[in-house]
This record gives C-alpha cells, sequence and structure tokens, in this order.
C-alpha cells in the first residue's frame, strides 16, 4: 500500500499502545493478536480504548447479536439495538476457553463497559455494512449502546 501512496505504518505493533501512538502520524496501521487468549474482538476494543475512540466497529460472521445461539436455536432472533449491559447478561462474564465463541467476546464487552466505548456489530464478509457503520450511516447489525 506504501507503493500507491497510502501513509501506512512500517511496522506491525505488538500491543494496542504500540497501534494507537503509530496512529498519531500514519493513516493505516494493520495489527494481529496482542497476548495469548485475547480475541480480536477484547483488541479490537482496547485499541478503540487506548486510540480514545467512542465507537469500535466488531466485524464478525454473523449479522446481528442474537437472543440466543443462532447454531442452537433456529429461532433466534437479531437484536437491531440493544446496551452494553443488556449485551453482558446475553454474552455472560466469564473469559472464552480456546475455542469458544459468543456474540461478542465477555471481555471485550466488559472492556467496552468501562470505557464507555459504543459498539456495532455486523457481518464483516458485507464491506458495505462495515463501510456504512464507520461513516456513522444506519447499518444492517446491532447497535450496542452505553448504558
Amino acid at each position: 500500500m506504501q507503493d500507491i501512496g497510502c501513509n501506512v505504518a512500517p511496522v506491525i505493533p505488538t500491543s494496542t499502545n504500540e497501534a494507537a501512538e503509530l496512529l498519531e502520524s500514519h493513516n493505516i496501521v494493520v495489527m494481529g493478536g496482542t497476548t495469548p487468549g485475547h480475541t480480536t474482538d477484547a483488541v479490537s476494543v482496547a485499541l478503540a480504548r487506548d486510540c480514545g475512540a467512542s465507537h469500535c466497529v466488531i466485524a464478525t460472521n454473523v449479522s446481528h447479536v442474537h437472543d440466543s445461539d443462532p447454531r442452537e436455536n433456529p429461532e433466534a432472533k437479531p437484536i437491531e439495538e440493544l446496551t452494553l449491559a443488556e449485551l453482558a447478561q446475553i454474552t455472560g462474564n466469564e473469559p472464552l476457553g480456546p475455542g469458544g465463541s459468543a456474540a461478542v467476546d465477555p471481555v471485550a464487552v466488559k472492556w467496552a463497559m468501562e470505557a464507555s466505548i459504543k459498539l456495532a456489530v455486523l457481518d464483516g464478509r458485507d464491506l458495505s455494512r462495515v463501510e456504512d457503520a464507520l461513516e456513522g450511516r444506519p447499518f444492517v447489525g446491532t447497535l450496542v449502546k452505553v448504558d
């Protein structure tokens, strides 16, 4: 991307603090996981927190947060909007174990609550949904508001 004139950080940060510092002088920072056991949800919320962001997009492989696990309950209903406290009731507060999954990682929900960060949970395979959420437009997915 540097070849086409994008202001991309020349290194891959190993922490969200390092990524936040790189974002002060670069438009694009690419990073992976940080601490073993932390999901990409948790890393995303930590990066939003460390950058002072008020919103975080959680791009996943489902369209919405549901009222129950759609893999186990074919009648699970998608939720358009809820609060972080309501999301915490759905996800629980136990960290995910290896191979575990939830609508949103409970650690990420906890950190979002502590930092008052709104979440947009959406199907990241549809880039128009991601773009809408990033641009602040209505999007297909779940808006998770601060209590």
